[in-house]
C-alpha cells in the first residue's frame, strides 16, 4: 500500500506517512543514516545506496525495507580502488540503555568473492565482535538477530572486509533494537569518544586530548562541513568564496544534490556556484 512507503503525495496532506518516525537507534536509510556514521578509521566508507550496485552478479537489487528498487540501503562497494581485505565501519551512534536489548537487522551476502561482515559491540568494558558471517550466502535478503548483555550504554558497528575480487558488495538494511529503550548518550553539541566518553565539539581538535584514547584529536586535518568548516578560511586573494550548502545547488543540471558524509539533502559540502557574476576565469579559494 501506499502507507509508510516513504513517498510524499499519495495523500495530498502527506498524513498517509505521520507516525511512520523510528525509534532512536533504529535505521531503514529511506531518508538518511539516522545518526550511523562512518568511522575515521578505515579503509573505506559504506554507502548509501538504492537499486542494484555498480558490478553484475553481486549485492541486492533492491532494498528490504520497502523490496524495491526505489528503496535504499548501505552496501560496501568492493571495485577498484579496493583491494583485498580493506574494511569499511558503520558505526551507531553512541546510546544509553534501559533494558536488555536485542539488535535485529537483515543483510545479503552475494557475489562469488564475498568477504566478512562482523558487528561490533562497544560498552565500558571494551569492544568485542558479538556477530560474524563469511563468504556467499545468496542474492535473498537474510535476517539476524544477537540478543545484547544487560548494559547502560553501548554502541554497535558494522564492519565490511572486502573479498579478494569484484564479486564482493555486501549489503544490510533495517536496523532495530527490541526488548529496550534506547536514548542519545551525548548531548548534540557534543563529541563522543570511542571510548562512549562525552566532550564538548569545541574541545574536539585542540590539540589537547580529553578522550581517553586520543580521538578527539585524531584525523583533524579532515572536515565533513556538517557542522561549519573547520577552521578553514576563505582567501581574501581570489574572486569569489566557496559556499558551503545542503541540497541542490541553485543552478539546474549541474553541481550535488546530496552530499557525500551523509548521502542525504540534509547533509553539508560546500561548493563554488558559477552563476552571474561569475565569469570565466574566476578563482575561488
Amino acid at each position: 500500500g501506499f502507507f509508510c512507503n516513504y513517498e510524499a503525495g499519495d495523500c495530498f496532506d502527506d498524513t498517509d506517512e505521520d507516525g511512520c518516525e523510528q525509534a532512536f537507534g533504529d535505521c531503514n536509510f529511506e531518508g538518511d543514516l539516522c545518526g550511523w556514521s562512518d568511522h575515521k578509521r578505515d579503509q573505506f566508507d559504506w554507502t548509501r545506496h538504492r537499486g542494484s550496485t555498480g558490478t553484475s552478479s553481486t549485492g541486492p537489487k533492491y532494498d528490504h525495507t520497502r523490496g524495491s528498487p526505489k528503496g535504499y540501503y548501505m552496501y560496501i562497494e568492493a571495485s577498484l580502488p579496493r583491494i583485498s581485505g580493506d574494511k569499511a565501519i558503520l558505526k551507531s551512534p553512541a546510546m544509553s540503555a534501559e533494558g536488555q536489548c536485542t539488535l535485529n537487522f537483515w543483510y545479503t551476502m552475494y557475489g562469488n568473492t564475498i568477504g566478512d561482515l562482523n558487528v561490533h559491540l562497544i560498552n565500558e568494558t571494551g569492544q568485542f565482535v558479538i556477530w560474524s558471517k563469511s563468504g556467499n550466502q545468496g542474492a535473498d535478503w537474510i535476517s539476524a538477530s544477537y540478543q545484547l548483555p544487560t548494559m547502560s550504554k553501548f554502541q554497535i558497528m558494522f564492519e565490511g572486509v572486502r573479498g579478494y575480487s569484484v564479486g564482493a558488495d555486501i549489503a544490510i538494511d533495517d536496523v532495530s533494537f527490541s526488548g529496550c529503550t534506547l536514548a542519545s548518550l551525548c548531548p548534540e553539541d557534543a563529541f563522543t569518544c570511542g571510548g562512549l566518553e562525552c566532550i564538548h565539539k569545541d574541545e574536539q581538535c585542540d590539540f589537547i586530548n580529553q578522550c581517553s584514547d586520543g580521538e578527539d584529536e585524531a584525523y583533524c586535518g579532515s572536515c565533513d562541513f556538517e557542522n561549519g568548516i573547520c577552521g578553514l578560511i576563505q582567501s581574501v586573494y581570489d574572486d569569489f568564496d566557496f559556499t558551503r550548502q545542503t541540497g541542490q545547488t541553485a543552478s539546474k543540471g549541474t553541481g550535488p544534490s546530496t552530499d557525500h558524509t551523509t548521502g542525504s539533502a540534509d547533509g553539508h559540502y560546500i561548493y563554488i556556484e558559477s552563476s552571474y557574476p561569475q565569469q570565466a576565469g574566476d578563482k575561488a579559494e
